[in-house]
C-alpha cells in the first residue's frame, strides 16, 4: 500500500514538472487557440450578418457533369437579371446582402426557382440544371410505374423556355394520354393518342 502511494506521488511530481517546463509552450498553445477560435466566430458572424453597400453577385450554371450552360436567363429580386455566357458564368451587380428568391430557364434545359443566400462578396453561386432530354428520360420512367403526378412535376420542370420544342410537345401529351386512361376517359386518350402518332411519325 506504501509503495503504491509513493508511486502515485512521484508520477503527480512528474507531471508537475513537466507542466512548469512546457508552461510558456502551453501558454503560447493556448493563446493560438483562443485566437483562432475568436476568428473563427468573427468569419462566421460576418458571412451570417453579410455585408454592407452593395456587391457584384457571381455564379455559374453547369449540368449535372459540371459542363457550363451558356445563355441560360436567370432572375433575381428588384428586377435584377443575367445571362450565363460561354463559361456558364454570370455577374449582377448592385446586389445587396440577403436572402432573395432566383428564377431561371433556357431553352433545352429545366427552370429553376429557389432561394439564395448572399452574405459574402467572394462567394461563387452553382447553379446546377438538367437537360430537357434528361428530364424527359425521368418522365418516361414516372410513367412505367404509373406516378402521373411526379411526371407532371418533371413536365413543369422543363415548360418554361421549350414551350414549343418539340421534345416537350410530344411528353406533354403524353403524360395527357395516361393521365386521361388512368381516369378511365377513353375516349379523349384516344384522341390525344392520334396526336401521339402523328409526333412520333416526325421523330422516325
Amino acid at each position: 500500500m506504501l509503495n503504491e502511494i509513493r508511486n502515485i506521488l512521484s508520477v503527480r511530481i512528474c507531471v508537475s514538472n513537466i507542466v512548469r517546463k512546457n508552461a510558456p509552450k502551453i501558454a503560447r498553445s493556448a493563446a493560438f487557440l483562443l485566437v483562432a477560435a475568436c476568428l473563427s466566430c468573427l468569419l462566421f458572424s460576418c458571412a451570417s450578418t453579410g455585408f454592407e453597400g452593395k456587391g457584384t453577385l457571381v455564379g455559374r450554371v453547369c449540368d449535372v457533369n459540371g459542363n457550363a450552360v451558356s445563355g441560360y436567363r436567370l432572375s433575381f429580386a428588384a428586377g435584377k437579371k443575367a445571362v450565363s455566357g460561354v463559361n456558364g458564368v454570370f455577374a449582377v451587380n448592385g446586389m445587396e446582402s440577403g436572402k432573395f428568391d432566383m428564377e431561371g430557364f433556357g431553352e433545352g434545359w429545366s427552370s429553376v426557382s429557389e432561394k439564395i443566400d448572399f452574405f459574402d462578396r467572394r462567394s461563387v453561386l452553382v447553379v446546377q440544371v438538367e437537360s430537357e432530354a434528361d428530364v424527359c428520360e425521368r418522365i418516361s420512367g414516372a410513367l412505367r410505374f404509373g406516378d402521373i403526378d411526379e411526371a407532371e412535376r418533371l413536365l413543369s420542370k422543363i415548360e418554361r423556355g421549350n414551350k414549343n420544342s418539340p421534345l416537350f410537345l410530344f411528353y406533354s401529351e403524353l403524360v395527357e394520354y395516361k393521365k386521361l386512361l388512368s381516369n378511365g376517359k377513353t375516349e379523349k386518350a384516344q384522341s390525344v393518342k392520334k396526336k401521339l402518332d402523328k409526333r412520333i411519325a416526325l421523330f422516325e
